[in-house]
């Protein structure tokens, strides 16, 4: 839990801590973390790769979306995300 204060400032605007089902994340963390002020989500049962699965489509998004637009505000992000997403699924594999 310590590490957790050190690691998320007091004005922080997280609200969201995602984390596997490993047993040094007890339900007294989980609820400690929700006192912080950020819903906690687990990773799903028997899927230990969903992290990185995360990791590599947030990677893929960082790296090729903004190329081609900046997002001007949150509506507008979504708005974009939205339509790459479409593209990314549907488009030709290179």
């Amino acid at each position: 839990m310590q590490q957790f204060r050190e690691a998320i400032p007091c004005d922080h605007t997280y609200r969201i801590l995602i984390h596997d089902r490993d047993s040094i994340f007890s339900k007294s963390v989980d609820q400690r973390v929700r006192h912080i002020g950020l819903h906690v989500l687990k990773t799903p049962v028997r899927m230990p790769v969903a992290n990185a699965l995360c990791e590599r489509v947030i990677g893929t998004i960082r790296r090729e979306c903004p190329d081609f637009v900046i997002p001007v505000n949150e509506r507008h992000l979504y708005r974009v995300l939205k339509e790459w997403v479409g593209h990314y699924n549907e488009g030709d594999p290179i």
